[in-house]
């Protein structure tokens, strides 16, 4: 919801489709739940037909079915896709389920046309830990291969510094 602020305070019209609701204070997330896969897939569905949308930016996902069912609701969108990946709150609590993962890698990374990944959250597509800049560049650029419609990955994190681990 805080992306809309920022929205409105370029000029620029944004939706919401809440795909998770998070019980949280400024302090932690306590919990979270997912919506119902198929009323997530309406939410987009219609705003898609109701509005001239040229983007879409994918958040917090939470489980496998909400990825599937993003997926489906995406597949002939045609504009741009930002996925700006959200798998653990600042506190270190998991939101996203252990099945999730692959559902992700398949149905939503696919579809973006820009990946913001933070430094932990590029290990976890990478699978493995990253030291350095160079592992950090050459991740990014093996994501760009690897998925035809990706033309960019930021990847987010002040606090990396040569040959200090990211883990």
């Amino acid at each position: 919801q805080a992306d809309l602020k920022t929205f409105a305070s370029l000029q620029i019209y944004g939706c919401a489709v809440i795909t998770c609701l998070t019980a949280q204070n400024s302090q932690t997330v306590a919990s979270y739940q997912t919506v119902d896969p198929d009323f997530i897939q309406k939410q987009i569905s219609l705003v898609l037909a109701d509005l001239s949308v040229s983007h879409i930016k994918i958040g917090m996902v939470g489980s496998a079915a909400v990825a599937v069912d993003i997926g489906k609701a995406t597949v002939a969108f045609k504009g741009q896709i930002v996925y700006d990946p959200v798998l653990k709150a600042s506190s270190g609590k998991p939101l996203l389920n252990s099945t999730a993962l692959p559902a992700i890698i398949e149905q939503v990374v696919p579809r973006a046309t820009v990946l913001t990944p933070n430094l932990p959250e590029l290990q976890v597509f990478a699978n493995r830990t990253l030291v350095g800049l160079d592992d950090v560049l050459s991740e990014g650029e093996r994501l760009l291969n690897r998925f035809a419609h990706l033309r960019a990955v930021i990847v987010k994190g002040g606090h990396l510094t040569e040959g200090s681990s990211l883990v």
